[in-house]
């Protein structure tokens, strides 16, 4: 009997395959034709947070880009009737700008401009001594960047050979003693976030298909939110980290105002 699958479209035959040979999720028959759920698909989800984060990424580079150049509005070219009325004035504005970069540079060349940025300097070492550090249990949630952020469960899943081949085809290496862990996200799941394993940090590997797996496995519903990361095998602490960024003076990176830390109790499939 041929149905169509719920997550990814495609129709197949499920006398030959149980789940769907695209995607791998299981659609009971008889089902297939309800009425679409008002939630988006995984594939959607995975749309929304790529380009979230990729729009998050461009306006962190287009502010660090802005304030280490000068920006000024281009000015029209005047007609030679134009030039020839305004040229005395265009002389004396010149001359006047002359002298006041000459000023500025002898200024800002010498002891004062040391001590214009000593102080910047100092100020921004001193901003940045004053990260806020919270600790909140799994299945907690705290406030980060207006939205709420927290972990559910965690469990290390074994790289199968299906597992293996979806982190190929989307550009992970898979060396071995690898392992992928699955947390469950509480909230938002655009903030700056990662995973502390054994004090060493390692960022989420994103599949789509493979987070419908992770979900499969840790009996969660086919839309929950499901972050994957590649760890050692054998690891003893976990710790999902979170952090909030804020702007810094004079300065073109953004420091982090607060850190979040939730420890985790890891399950084995």
């Amino acid at each position: 009997m041929k149905i169509k699958c719920q997550a990814c479209g495609k129709r197949y035959d499920t006398d030959t395959d149980e789940l769907c040979p695209y995607c791998g999720n299981y659609n009971p028959i008889g089902q297939e034709e309800e009425a679409p759920s008002d939630k988006p698909s995984w594939h959607e989800r995975a749309k929304e947070r790529e380009e979230k984060r990729s729009e998050r990424i461009a306006r962190l580079r287009a502010k660090a880009q802005e304030k280490s150049s000068y920006s000024g509005e281009p000015q029209q070219q005047q007609t030679p009737k134009e030039a020839k009325k305004t040229g005395c004035a265009g002389c004396g504005t010149s001359i006047a700008g002359l002298v006041l970069w000459i000023v500025l540079v002898v200024v800002l060349t010498g002891p004062v401009r040391q001590l214009v940025f000593t102080m910047i300097k100092e100020k921004n070492d001193q901003q940045s001594t004053q990260m806020k550090v919270v600790e909140i249990v799994q299945d907690e949630t705290y406030p980060v960047d207006g939205e709420m952020f927290g972990a559910g469960r965690c469990m290390n899943i074994p790289i199968e050979t299906q597992q293996e081949d979806l982190l190929k085809e989307n550009g992970y290496e898979v060396a071995p003693g690898m392992q992928l862990t699955a947390v469950e996200l509480k909230g938002s799941i655009f903030a700056d976030f990662y995973l502390k394993v054994d004090d060493v940090v390692y960022r989420e590997v994103y599949s789509w298909e493979l987070n419908q797996i992770a979900a499969e496995k840790m009996g969660l519903s086919e839309n929950s939110d499901v972050a994957l990361f590649l760890t050692p095998v054998g690891s003893q602490e976990y710790q999902l980290c979170v952090r909030e960024m804020q702007e810094m003076d004079f300065a073109s990176d953004d420091r982090v105002s607060t850190l979040v830390r939730i420890p985790l109790q890891v399950e084995e499939v």
